[in-house]
């Protein structure tokens, strides 16, 4: 996920703390979730909760659960990616 220069990149969503975006990966890669702060700087139990999720990456059940596969810096912000599970011909 850390080279994510000839990617789309669409925000899902953001609740103030967290922006959830999709990224469409070149290369027929499947697509990432990429969850990083919604705030340029970024609170520290924000970056937090994105380290404490990475960490507990191993406990998670990947049959329910969206793992984290990556904890990298991206635009200067710490974000989190996970493979992008939702069924094939859905956007």
């Amino acid at each position: 996920m850390n080279e994510l220069t000839n990617c789309e990149i669409e925000t899902l969503g953001d609740d103030g703390e967290f922006v959830v975006s999709r990224v469409k990966r070149a290369g027929g890669l499947p697509p990432w979730l990429m969850f990083s702060p919604a705030l340029e700087r970024s609170a520290p139990a924000s970056l937090a909760k994105l380290e404490h999720s990475y960490a507990l990456r191993g406990e998670l059940d990947p049959s329910w659960a969206a793992r984290p596969v990556e904890l990298v810096t991206y635009r200067g912000r710490r974000v989190s990616g996970q493979v992008d599970r939702r069924p094939v011909g859905r956007s």
